[in-house]
């Protein structure tokens, strides 16, 4: 095995304190396995993920079965961010999956995180939809409801139909503080209950925007372009895209390697920050800036 070391590693804790630190995680170095069944005796990892995240988890937990031949399997639960580290902090998995990460207070008093790759934030609309691209400006007053029509932003004259995600959203989260500040939300806003639910209402809606994790874009909707740059892999990576944010892996500790499942975590972690890893992630999201 060799020591490869991780990126910058936050904890953060009650009084929502970010401390930068860093430290090493182990890494399995074994050579490339091709696919394989699990085996009987294969390391289980256990993680959570938001809706936002959930194709990348699934993308890495996948490479990295092949990658060890099956010597490590996964199971994966998925659901709203907020629930998601609530069942965390209650010890029902011991790592989360976000896109999001901020303080909060915990019976631990503690929280540990590790970035993992970049989500870009889409902002989409029916194929059908003539507008093409939005400022910020544009953005925020679309979103705060005082766009009436899409006419005034060089669309069809209809009535703007706008979909938000739900309370306890990372993705909600991260597009309110990144384009709303402080402004709410319309009140008249529909709510998607997950990535799936949003990107499938725009696409049955001519006249809906809405926003979604980039890991969720199909032929079904439209992402636009915000301050001339489109939502890609490249233009997330590069920080050309202005709607980013980190995704995280998010413990109660960090994986110290002191027991044989503890290593097995540490080496994923350690795995998907490698180049072989950042390659998977930078399918279809943002890899770690160099």
């Amino acid at each position: 095995m060799d020591v490869t070391r991780l990126r910058p590693v936050l904890r953060y804790t009650r009084q929502a304190a970010f401390v930068l630190a860093t430290c090493a995680l182990v890494s399995c170095s074994a050579r490339m396995l091709p696919a394989s069944t699990p085996t009987q005796n294969a390391a289980v990892l256990r993680l959570m993920t938001s809706t936002a995240t959930f194709p990348l988890v699934q993308e890495l937990t996948r490479a990295y079965t092949q990658h060890t031949g099956g010597e490590v399997t996964f199971d994966v639960s998925a659901g709203n961010a907020q629930s998601m580290l609530e069942r965390l902090t209650a010890g029902e998995a011991p790592f989360l999956i976000s896109s999001h990460l901020a303080g909060r207070q915990t019976s631990s008093g503690s929280l540990w995180a590790a970035p993992l790759a970049q989500d870009g934030i889409a902002v989409i609309v029916h194929p059908d939809n003539p507008v093409r691209a939005l400022n910020s400006s544009q953005l925020r007053e679309l979103f705060q409801g005082r766009v009436g029509s899409w006419a005034s932003l060089g669309g069809a004259d209809q009535q703007v139909i706008v979909y938000s995600r739900e309370d306890g959203s990372d993705t909600r989260a991260e597009f309110e503080g990144m384009v709303m500040g402080t402004r709410p939300t319309s009140p008249a806003a529909r709510i998607a209950p997950s990535s799936e639910a949003m990107v499938y209402a725009i696409s049955q809606e001519p006249a809906a925007v809405g926003y979604v994790s980039m890991g969720w874009l199909n032929d079904t909707v439209r992402p636009l372009a915000i301050e001339g740059v489109q939502p890609t892999p490249e233009t997330v990576s590069s920080s050309a895209y202005p709607l980013r944010s980190l995704i995280y892996v998010i413990g109660l500790r960090e994986p110290d390697g002191a027991s044989p499942l503890d290593l097995a975590y540490r080496a994923f972690f350690g795995w998907v920050q490698s180049p072989e890893g950042q390659a998977v992630a930078g399918r279809r999201y943002g890899a770690l800036a160099n």
